[in-house]
């Protein structure tokens, strides 16, 4: 009915919630990671990265954390070839809008235009000739003698050849260049923006819910290793419990699995008449006591098992006394016979 109807929609709006704070949570450690990470690759000159990051999802359409993640991407590239961390920065963050200009251009994801820039500065020509830049050797030797990277015959360093390539990607891609700023209010480049606001969003909202979860994880990393000592003492604790339930079941067994036959001879004896009265008085008895002993069984076993939900010694001892008793039932069971 309606009531079942509007509960499930409160359901799936509570779980949409979680989903949603789980999703600001990691978009919160991400940046926090790759923050970290702009601090190491570009040292004094991070300040001017982070910053460009800020104003990223409206000039680029990328998200904070994916602008200086890739800025970081590059720059560990570029520190290859012994430039200064400011030109390090200035060229990454270059490297990063160009490929908001191929994706707006090309109509591809950012994220792919990012990794055919980096598949192209390290040499691999395939990815960038699907967006119209050839890298192949003889190109990219002849820009290093142009730049005056290598001399004559000398073979070229991967620095040379690294900033060969960029200045080829450059020259060739300057049809494409600048032109996420001319298309930004297209629909592609506004739902572009609005997904890099929404994911500044969550990551704003999520580092505000990253200190309580940082702590929770941190005490939940520090008491894991005594919750499973504490767990494999348990265990110890109940196997002999457990050993001790399994020998007073098999006594108890045996003697369920004895008494028909003592009272099948007793019969016997009554119409036959083979035995005196006052032996098949003794007969009776012993067989009476034998069942009562093995009702004395069963019930220390059922102590023991309510003892063995609290794992405690008293199980242990509950278990030998079930055993005993058992064990008493056995005998009482032998003497029973004729």
């Amino acid at each position: 009915g309606v009531g079942f109807i509007g509960v499930t929609s409160v359901m799936a709006a509570v779980q949409k919630l979680g989903s949603s704070m789980t999703d600001a949570v990691g978009n919160a450690s991400n940046l926090n990671e790759t923050m970290n990470k702009a601090d190491v690759v570009f040292g004094s000159a991070s300040t001017a990265v982070k910053a460009f990051g800020d104003t990223a999802a409206a000039s680029i359409g990328q998200s904070k954390e994916q602008a200086i993640a890739g800025a970081a991407m590059f720059g560990n590239l570029f520190k290859t070839m012994g430039m200064g961390v400011q030109d390090t920065a200035n060229m990454s963050v270059a490297t990063v809008k160009l490929a908001s200009d191929l994706a707006s251009f090309h109509n591809i994801d950012p994220a792919q235009a990012l990794e055919k820039l980096r598949a192209g500065l390290i040499g691999e020509a395939e990815p960038m000739r699907s967006l119209g830049v050839m890298l192949d050797e003889e190109t990219v030797k002849l820009k290093a003698f142009e730049m005056g990277l290598a001399k004559g015959s000398e073979e070229l360093s991967q620095s040379a050849k690294v900033q060969a390539r960029y200045a080829i990607i450059l020259g060739q891609t300057k049809d494409a260049q600048g032109d996420f700023a001319r298309t930004s209010d297209g629909l592609a480049n506004s739902q572009r923006t609005v997904a890099a606001n929404m994911a500044d969003l969550s990551a704003t909202i999520g580092s505000e819910l990253l200190p309580v979860v940082a702590a929770a994880t941190n005490a939940l990393a520090k008491g894991l290793p005594e919750a499973i000592e504490q767990t494999k003492k348990l265990f110890n604790d109940l196997r002999p419990v457990v050993s001790g339930v399994g020998d007073a079941l098999g006594f108890i067994g045996e003697a369920v699995g004895y008494l028909p036959g003592k009272f099948g001879e007793l019969g016997h004896a009554l119409d036959e008449s083979q035995v005196s009265m006052a032996e098949i008085e003794a007969a009776a008895r012993d067989a009476g006591v034998s069942l009562a002993r093995m009702d004395t069984a069963a019930r220390g076993l059922d102590d023991a098992l309510v003892m063995m939900a609290s794992h405690g010694p008293a199980a242990v001892n509950a278990m030998r006394e079930a055993a005993t008793a058992g064990g008493d039932a056995m005998s009482a069971a032998e003497r029973a016979g004729v």
